[in-house]
């Protein structure tokens, strides 16, 4: 099952899917507010076998949005690191046999399909389709080793280039301004079990809105892992997932904490927690395997 939505994030925090004061909820419309400035709203639709759910929240003064991305092992960017230990992967992720994801930098032209479709810069939600442009900040390589901090613990190829494989996750990071508002940080796929190879989402860090690197890279860690089927947790500071990236941490990681959801995609991620609760960094390694792995 995949939702998708929107979510804004803290002054301390970029992301992209709606993650405020508000739940993404399966069905129906729910607002909600918290710190006083944060308001939240859902949506959802059903298409044959696909449902989809889209929230928009505000928290402070940055907007925020989860997804997926897969940095663990091995970083094959030619303007990144290699955070891991693998050997013979060559640029692109090539002769990596786990997840990849795609951290495209330099735009996208997405059009509207059934499903996403990574390397046919296809998405199943109409928020997405259009053209972005890519992320032109001067921070870029300080937010891209962040994010590899982040994925370090899990076996999984983060890139820069475009992905020498088949299948990859695609997460499209603008520094453009998202419809006059500053503070929109963009849309997220929450992806349940990692059932769509090859999902796409959109990470707005708009560089008017001035957000910290550490932010941005909470934000951009959420948004990717949201792809892996992990949604935003309640009063979570020291976990990526928390709810208002701005309030979490920056040294967040994904943690063995059992924190309750603020969302309802009901997606498995709770290893040994109770049923409306996730453990980040489980689920994690569960589905992707530890680095090295």
């Amino acid at each position: 099952m995949r939702r998708l939505g929107l979510i804004f994030a803290f002054a301390t925090t970029a992301c992209f899917h709606p993650e405020g004061g508000g739940d993404d909820g399966s069905t129906g419309a729910s607002t909600g507010t918290d710190a006083g400035t944060t308001t939240a709203s859902t949506t959802s639709s059903t298409t044959g076998a696909t449902s989809t759910s889209s929230t928009t929240t505000t928290a402070g003064s940055a907007t925020e949005t989860s997804t997926a991305t897969t940095s663990g092992a091995v970083d094959e960017s030619s303007s990144g690191s290699t955070a891991g230990t693998d050997t013979g992967i060559q640029p692109g992720c090539g002769g990596f046999d786990g997840r990849v994801v795609y951290v495209n930098m330099d735009g996208a032209d997405l059009e509207m399909g059934l499903v996403d479709n990574a390397p046919a810069n296809t998405t199943s939600n109409a928020s997405l389709v259009g053209t972005w442009p890519g992320y032109t900040t001067g921070d870029a390589d300080q937010v891209y080793e962040a994010v590899l901090e982040h994925w370090a613990p899990f076996d999984v190829c983060l890139t820069r280039e475009l992905p020498a494989v088949p299948d990859y996750t695609m997460i499209v990071v603008s520094s453009a301004t998202y419809q006059a508002n500053p503070n929109f940080i963009g849309f997220a796929n929450i992806d349940c079990s990692d059932s769509v190879p090859n999902s796409v989402n959109i990470v707005v860090l708009a560089e008017e809105a001035n957000l910290p690197v550490a932010t941005k890279a909470i934000g951009l860690s959420k948004h990717i892992a949201h792809t892996f089927g992990l949604e935003s947790v309640a009063s979570a500071t020291d976990d990526i997932m928390n709810q208002f990236v701005g309030t979490t941490l920056n040294g967040a990681t994904f943690t063995d904490t059992c924190y309750v959801s603020t969302m309802t995609a009901n997606c498995d991620s709770a290893v040994a927690c109770a049923v409306d609760e996730q453990q980040s960094g489980p689920y994690l390694e569960n589905l992707l395997g530890p680095a090295g792995g």
